[in-house]
C-alpha cells in the first residue's frame, strides 16, 4: 500500500513537470524567499544602528526576528552570522556595562555576590528538573523551565551560561522532533506522507540549487560577454572572439538556445568585422602615403597662395588699423572726456564733504550743497553713455546716482538737524544770562540735546565711510578703464585687475555690512558679480589671443623658411610632430578610457554588493593608481606640466578611496575573526510558515483559496507586527511608543482566523502549531501593554515637569522685565544713582531662560528670546552712553556753577566795596556838613 502511494506520488510530481500552475507557483515561492532575504537584511541593518546607538537590547530582540525571518528560508550562514553578532553584541554589552558601572561599596558587593550564588544554585536546580521532565518525554514543560532560566540568566547577566543553556534548549527540540517523527512513524499513512513530503522537498532543493547554478553561470557569461564588447571597442578582435567563444560554452551548457544562437550570429559578424577593419588600416597607410605625396606637390602652391595672400591681408590690415586707430582715438577721447567729467564730480563732491566736516566741528554749515551739482553730471556722463551705444557701462553710473541722492537726502537732514540745533544754542545762550534758578533744565530736554547732537555725528561718521567708499570705487573705475583700453590697444602682457577690484568691492562690502547699510551692500554684491563676468571673458579673449598669436607664429616660421628643400624638410617635420602629438593624445585618451572604465566597472559591483550586504576583496584601484602614473610620467616627459597636475590630483583620490577600502575591510576581517569563535546562542521562536503542499489542479480550487486566505491574514499580521516593531524601535529614541497602535490584537486575531481555515481543510497538525504563535503573539502583547502604561505615566509625569520649568522660566523672565521697567522709571524722573544698571543681570537671566528652554526642547521660544537679548543689549550700550553723557554733563554743569560762583562772589565784593565806599562818602558829607555848620 505505501509503496503504491510512494508510486503515485512519484507518478503525480512528474506530471507537475510540464504543468505551468506549478511552475507559478515555485515562481511566487522563490519571490518570497527573496522578500523575506530582504526583509531581515532590513532587520539586520536597523539592529546594527540600534547596537551603535548602546541599545543593546532591542538591537539583539531585531536581530533574533532576522534569524527568524532566515530560518523560514533555510539560510544557514545567515543565521550563524547573526547568531554570531548576537553573542558579539552580549559581550559588548557586559563591556560597557562593566566600564560604566561604579564600583559598588564592599558590603553591597558581598551581599550582591551571595544573592547571584543563590540564583546560580536556582538556575541549576531548575536544569536538571527539565533534563528529568525530557526523560519523561514532557518536552513543553522541559522548555517552559528552560524559559525560566533563561530569564534568571538574563537578570544576571551571563552571556556564557545563555550560549550553554541554548545548546540545551536546541538538544530538548531536538529530542521532541526525534520523538514526534518515531510517533508518526508507526502508522504506514504518516510514513507515506512523510515520504511524500521529503520527495517534495527534495525536488523544490533540486530545483533551487539547479536555478542558482544556472544564475551562477549567467554571470559569469555576461561578464565575459562584457569584456569581449570592450576588445571589440578597442578592435582587439582576437581576444574578443575568444571570449565569445567562452560565453557561448557556458550558455551552451545550461540550454539557453536563443543566447546561443545570437553569440554565433555575433561571432559570424565580427568575422566580418575583422577582415574589413585590417582590410581598412590596409587601405589608410596606402592613403596616407599618398596624401604625403600630394601634399609635397601642392605645398608650393601653397607657398606661392601665402604670399599672395600676406600682401592682401597686409594692404587689408593697414587699412583696418587706420580705421582702429582713428575709432580708438575717438573712443580714448571720449573716455578722458568721461573720466575727467567723473574725477571732476568726485572731486566736487569730496572738496564739500571735507568743507562739510570742517563746517561742522566749527558749527556752521556750508551754504550750497554740491551734490545736486555732482548728479548732473553723473547723469550727463550716463547719457553720453546710452548716445554712444555703451549701456552696459550705465549699470555703474546708475549706482552712482543712486549714491548720491541718498547723500544729498541725508545731507538735507544734517542741514535741518544743524539748524535745529542752532535754534536751541541760541536758546541756550540767551537762558544763560537769566539767573541761575532760572536757566535749570529738565533731565528730559537735555538727554533729546544729547540725542541730537549725536546724530550729526553719526551722520558724519556715515559721510566719512561713504568718502571711503566713493574712493575705493574711483579707483576701481580708474583701474578698470585703464585695463579696457590697454586691451583695446593690443597690450594685453598687462596684468588683469579685476581680482584685485573684487577683492576691493569685498572689503569694501564687509565695512558697510558691519554698519547695517544693507541697500550699499545690495549693491555692491552687484558690482561684483559683474567684476565675476567680466574676469571670466577677459580668461576666455585671453585664451583666443594666446591661440591667434601661436597660429601667427606658425604662419610666420612657413613664410621665414628660404630653401624649398629646407622648407620641405621642415614641413614634413612638422606634419610628422602634429600626427605624433595627435596619436599620443589619442593614446592617453584610450588610457585614460580603460581606467575609468575599470573603476567604473568596480564601483557598480561595490554598489550592488553592498546591497546584498557584501564586500568585494580585491579592488582594482592599485591598478587604476599605476596606470595613471604612467599617463603622468609620459605627460610630464613632454612637459605638459598642466595635464600632469590633473593626474596627480587623480592619482590622490585613487589613493584615498584605497585607503578607505583597505580600512573598511580590515574593520570586516576584524569581525569575521571574532564571530569565528562564537556558536549559536540563541533560537528564535518561529513564526510558523506552513510546509504542507497541496496539488493545484481544478478540484483543489476551494481549498487552494482557503489556503491563499489563511497566508494572506498570516502575512499581514506579519507585516503590521514587523513594521510596528521597527517603527518602535526607531522611536525608541525619541520616546515616542504611544503614536503608535498596537498591532499584537489584530494579529492574534487573524492567527486564530487562519487556524479556523486550516481546519477546515483538515489541516490539524498547522492548525495546531499556529497555537504557538498566538500564545507568543500573546506576550507580546501584555509586554506591549505593560509597556505603554509606563510610557504613559512617564511622558505625563514628564509633561508635568515641563510645564513646572516654563512657569519658573516665565517667572524669571518677568522679573526681569519688571526690574527693567523700575530702572527706566527712576532714569526718567532723573534718578541717576551709582547703582549700576540691571541690564547684564537681565541679559544673563534671558541666557539662563533660553538654556532652560533648550533643555525641555521648546526651541521656538528659545529663539524668540534671542531678540529681547539683543534688545538689553543695545538699551545697555545706550544707557551707558547716557550715564557717560550724564557725568561729563554734570562735570559741565558743575564747571559752569563754579564759574557762576566765582562771578557772584567777585559781584558781592563789588558790591560790599561800593557800598564802603558809599558809606565812606556818606561820612566824608557829614564832617563836611558838621564843619559847614560850625563855621555858620
Amino acid at each position: 500500500m505505501v509503496k503504491k502511494n510512494n508510486e503515485n506520488s512519484n507518478q503525480n510530481f512528474d506530471n507537475e513537470k510540464q504543468d505551468p500552475t506549478k511552475e507559478a507557483f515555485f515562481s511566487d515561492l522563490m519571490d518570497k524567499e527573496e522578500e523575506f532575504a530582504s526583509e531581515a537584511y532590513e532587520l539586520v541593518e536597523h539592529a546594527l544602528n540600534l547596537i551603535d546607538s548602546q541599545f543593546y537590547d532591542d538591537g539583539i530582540e531585531i536581530l533574533r526576528q532576522a534569524i527568524g525571518l532566515y530560518t523560514q528560508i533555510n539560510r544557514e550562514e545567515e543565521i550563524k552570522a547573526v547568531n554570531e553578532k548576537i553573542s558579539e553584541v552580549y559581550l559588548l554589552k557586559e563591556k560597557t556595562f562593566r566600564e560604566v558601572e561604579i564600583a559598588p561599596k564592599e558590603g553591597e558587593e558581598i551581599q550582591a555576590e551571595i544573592v547571584i550564588e543563590d540564583e546560580l544554585k536556582k538556575a541549576e536546580q531548575l536544569i536538571r528538573s527539565a533534563k528529568e521532565l525530557e526523560e519523561r518525554k514532557e518536552f513543553e514543560a522541559a522548555l517552559d523551565v528552560y524559559d525560566e532560566v533563561e530569564n534568571i540568566f538574563e537578570r544576571l547577566d551571563k552571556p556564557d551560561k545563555i550560549e550553554n543553556l541554548y545548546n540545551l534548549i536546541e538538544d530538548c527540540y531536538s529530542k521532541k522532533a526525534e520523538f514526534l517523527r518515531t510517533i508518526k512513524e508507526e502508522t504506514p499513512e504518516s510514513k507515506a506522507l512523510v515520504a511524500e513530503d521529503e520527495l517534495k522537498e527534495e525536488k523544490i532543493q533540486e530545483f533551487v540549487a539547479a536555478k542558482k547554478r544556472e544564475e551562477e553561470v549567467t554571470s559569469q557569461a555576461y561578464e565575459i560577454l562584457a569584456q569581449a564588447a570592450e576588445l571589440v571597442n578597442a578592435h582587439e578582435y582576437e581576444r574578443a572572439l575568444k571570449l565569445y567563444s567562452e560565453g557561448l560554452n557556458l550558455f551552451k551548457k545550461i540550454n539557453w538556445s536563443y543566447e546561443v544562437q545570437k553569440i554565433e550570429d555575433t561571432i559570424i559578424e565580427l568575422e566580418k568585422e575583422k577582415v574589413e577593419y585590417f582590410r581598412n588600416l590596409e587601405k589608410q597607410k596606402i592613403d596616407k602615403a599618398q596624401k604625403i605625396e600630394i601634399q609635397m606637390q601642392q605645398e608650393e602652391i601653397i607657398e606661392q597662395q601665402l604670399r599672395e595672400r600676406e600682401e592682401q591681408e597686409k594692404a587689408a590690415k593697414l587699412e583696418r588699423l587706420k580705421e582702429l586707430e582713428i575709432l580708438k582715438m575717438e573712443e580714448d577721447y571720449f573716455k578722458a572726456q568721461i573720466g575727467n567729467m567723473a574725477s571732476a564730480a568726485s572731486k566736487i563732491a569730496r572738496d564739500y564733504e571735507l568743507a562739510m566736516q570742517k563746517c561742522i566741528k566749527d558749527g556752521k554749515l556750508v551754504e550750497k550743497c554740491e551734490y545736486p551739482q555732482v548728479i548732473e553730471i553723473y547723469k550727463k556722463i550716463k547719457k553720453l553713455l546710452i548716445e554712444k551705444g555703451w549701456d552696459s557701462e550705465t549699470a555703474i553710473y546708475d549706482n552712482t546716482i543712486e549714491i548720491y541722492n541718498q547723500k544729498l537726502e541725508q545731507d538735507k537732514k544734517v542741514r535741518q538737524i544743524e539748524a535745529e540745533k542752532a535754534i536751541k544754542q541760541k536758546e541756550a545762550e540767551e537762558m544763560l544770562k537769566i539767573k541761575k534758578e532760572d536757566i535749570e533744565v529738565s533731565i528730559e530736554e537735555k538727554q533729546l540735546k544729547t540725542l541730537d547732537e549725536e546724530q550729526p555725528q553719526r551722520e558724519i561718521e556715515i559721510q566719512n565711510l561713504k568718502k571711503d567708499l566713493d574712493d575705493m570705487i574711483n579707483r576701481s573705475e580708474r583701474l578698470t578703464r585703464e585695463y579696457e583700453i590697454a586691451l583695446r590697444q593690443g597690450r594685453f602682457e598687462l596684468k588683469c585687475p579685476y581680482l584685485e577690484i573684487i577683492k576691493i568691492y569685498e572689503k569694501t562690502r564687509q565695512m558697510v555690512l558691519e554698519r547695517r547699510m544693507n541697500a550699499e551692500a545690495v549693491i555692491i554684491t552687484s558690482q561684483i558679480n559683474v567684476y565675476i563676468k567680466k574676469m571670466e571673458k577677459d580668461k576666455r579673449l585671453r585664451q583666443i589671443e594666446a591661440d591667434k598669436i601661436e597660429k601667427q607664429k606658425k604662419a610666420a616660421e612657413l613664410l621665414k623658411v628660404g630653401k624649398r628643400g629646407k622648407s620641405d624638410t621642415e614641413r614634413l617635420k612638422n606634419i610628422e610632430r602634429k600626427k605624433e602629438q595627435e596619436e599620443f593624445r589619442n593614446y592617453i585618451s584610450g588610457m585614460i578610457d580603460k581606467t575609468e572604465k575599470i573603476a567604473r566597472d568596480y564601483e557598480l559591483a561595490k554598489r550592488k554588493a553592498y546591497r546584498k550586504g557584501e564586500i568585494i576583496k580585491n579592488t582594482p584601484y592599485l591598478e587604476v593608481i599605476e596606470k595613471y602614473k604612467q599617463i603622468r610620467d609620459q605627460v610630464q616627459a613632454r612637459g605638459w606640466n598642466e595635464q600632469a597636475k590633473i593626474y596627480s590630483n587623480q592619482i590622490k583620490i585613487y589613493q584615498e578611496k584605497l585607503e578607505k577600502h583597505e580600512k573598511l575591510f580590515e574593520v570586516e576581517a576584524k569581525k569575521a575573526q571574532r564571530q569565528k569563535d562564537i556558536e549559536e546562542m540563541h533560537k528564535v521562536k518561529k513564526v510558523f510558515k506552513p510546509e504542507k503542499l497541496k496539488e493545484i489542479g481544478p478540484e483543489h480550487k476551494e481549498e487552494n483559496m482557503l489556503i491563499d486566505n489563511a497566508m494572506s491574514l498570516i502575512n499581514e499580521a506579519e507585516k503590521n507586527v514587523k513594521s510596528y516593531e521597527l517603527g518602535l524601535k526607531t522611536d525608541i529614541l525619541k520616546r515616542d511608543i504611544l503614536s503608535y497602535e498596537s498591532p499584537y490584537e489584530k494579529a492574534i486575531a487573524n492567527y486564530e482566523k487562519a487556524q479556523e481555515l486550516f481546519r477546515k481543510i483538515d489541516w490539524k497538525n498547522e492548525a495546531h502549531r499556529l497555537n504557538e504563535s498566538i500564545n507568543f503573539y500573546k506576550e507580546k502583547k501584555e509586554k506591549d501593554d505593560t509597556l505603554r502604561d509606563k510610557e504613559q505615566k512617564k511622558f505625563e509625569q514628564k509633561k508635568k515637569e515641563v510645564d513646572e520649568t516654563a512657569s519658573e522660566i516665565f517667572n524669571l523672565i518677568q522679573d526681569a522685565d519688571h526690574m527693567a521697567q523700575e530702572y527706566e522709571l527712576k532714569i526718567k524722573a532723573g534718578i541717576f544713582d551709582n547703582e549700576a544698571p540691571p541690564y547684564e543681570k537681565i541679559i544673563d537671566i534671558y541666557r539662563e531662560a533660553r538654556k532652560r528652554f533648550e533643555k525641555i526642547n521648546w526651541k521656538e521660544e528659545s529663539t524668540k528670546l534671542l531678540d529681547s537679548i539683543e534688545f538689553y543689549k543695545e538699551k545697555l550700550e545706550k544707557d551707558k552712553k547716557i550715564r557717560s553723557l550724564e557725568a561729563e554733563k554734570v562735570k559741565q554743569r558743575e564747571k559752569e556753577l563754579l564759574i557762576q560762583q566765582k562771578l557772584l562772589e567777585k559781584a558781592r565784593k563789588e558790591q560790599e566795596k561800593l557800598l564802603k565806599e558809599k558809606k565812606k562818602s556818606l561820612l566824608l558829607r557829614k564832617e563836611q556838613s558838621a564843619q559847614f555848620e560850625a563855621q555858620k
